[in-house]
């Protein structure tokens, strides 16, 4: 019959799946985070919003900015979200605030060129 083995003793259930009883969430208040993570380097947050947003090409931020700093004289960064700016390479220069260096060439207003 239904729910009897071969010898007349009926079949033991299968074990009950285990059950969540109880969770616990740390570090909120009222429902909320009662304390905020620094933004990563390379990335800012103000006070107006929650969000991380990535800094600018040429622009560079330590962990926890809240602000991105542009890129000194011959250093750059080549991407958004950088860090901290890199030193152009040997015979490159920049004026800051770039995405990347040139080679070394500067040239007055009212410069003739000729062959």
């Amino acid at each position: 019959g239904k729910g009897a083995t071969g010898d007349g003793a009926p079949t033991p259930a299968p074990p009950a799946p285990p059950r969540l009883s109880m969770i616990v969430v740390a570090g909120t208040l009222e429902g909320g985070a009662f304390a905020c993570t620094p933004c990563p380097a390379g990335t800012f947050s103000t006070e107006a919003t929650s969000e991380c947003r990535p800094c600018p090409e040429g622009h560079e931020a330590p962990a926890g900015a809240t602000s991105c700093d542009p890129c000194s004289v011959d250093f750059f960064a080549p991407y958004p979200g950088t860090g901290k700016c890199v030193r152009c390479g040997d015979g490159t220069h920049s004026m800051g605030r770039v995405a990347e260096c040139s080679e070394e060439c500067t040239f007055q207003v009212g410069e003739v060129l000729a062959d």
